[in-house]
C-alpha cells in the first residue's frame, strides 16, 4: 500500500450557492492575491484557508459564520495548535472582538545577531529585541509564534541565539537568514 501526498490547496466557498472549491495554496504574504468568481451564479468567491470545512447545504447558521469570519479576515488554518472557531452566530460577534485585541504584527523585516559585552543581541531593523519578546516566524513555511531565547538555565547567555515555539515549544536556532515579524509597540495593549 503507497500512500501518495497531495499538494496543499486553499478553500473558496461561494456563500450565495453554498458551494465550495480547492484551488491551490497561495501565498497570504503577497500583496495582490488571485480572487476567483462562483462558476455557476458568477459572484465573487470567499477565500478561507485550508482548513474549512464547509457547513451542508441545509445549514444557515453555520454559512453565516464562515462568512462572517471570512469577511473579517480570519482563515481557517490547520495548525498544531487548534484555534477554536465560534459555533453559533451570537458567539461570533464576542469571539471576533476578543481576538481583535491581540497583537499587531509589523512587516517581516531580516533579522541580524550581534555578540555584544554580556552577550547578545538581536535586531529587527533598527529595533532591538529583548529576552522573551514574542515574535513571528517563518518556520517550515508556516508563521509561528515563539518567544525569544538569549539566555539559558542560571541566565548564562546562550552562544547562539533561539526561539521558543508557541506550538510545538520546541527551540528553533535564529540566523541571519531567519525571516520575522514584531509585534507592534501599542500603548495600553494587554
Amino acid at each position: 500500500m503507497t500512500t501518495k501526498k497531495h499538494p496543499a490547496h486553499d478553500r473558496w466557498v461561494c456563500v450565495d450557492c453554498r458551494w465550495s472549491a480547492k484551488i491551490p495554496l497561495i501565498d497570504d504574504r503577497l500583496a495582490s492575491r488571485p480572487s476567483y468568481d462562483c462558476p455557476k451564479c458568477k459572484k465573487h468567491m470567499l477565500w478561507t484557508g485550508t482548513a474549512l470545512r464547509p457547513a451542508r447545504r441545509g445549514d444557515d447558521e453555520g454559512w453565516l459564520i464562515a462568512e462572517r469570519l471570512g469577511l473579517a479576515g480570519r482563515r481557517f488554518r490547520a495548525t498544531r495548535r487548534r484555534e477554536r472557531f465560534p459555533r453559533t452566530l451570537a458567539a461570533v460577534g464576542p469571539w471576533l472582538e476578543l481576538h481583535e485585541r491581540g497583537r499587531v504584527w509589523l512587516v517581516e523585516k531580516p533579522l541580524s545577531v550581534e555578540k555584544v559585552p554580556g552577550g547578545l543581541e538581536v535586531r529587527s531593523g533598527r529595533r532591538i529585541l529583548a529576552d522573551g519578546e514574542p515574535f513571528l516566524i517563518l518556520h517550515r513555511g508556516v508563521w509561528d509564534e515563539g518567544r525569544l531565547k538569549l539566555s539559558g538555565d542560571g541566565r548564562r547567555p546562550l552562544s547562539n541565539p533561539m526561539v521558543t515555539l508557541s506550538s510545538t515549544r520546541r527551540n528553533v536556532p535564529i540566523t541571519s537568514r531567519t525571516r520575522a515579524r514584531v509585534a507592534s509597540p501599542r500603548v495600553g495593549r494587554t
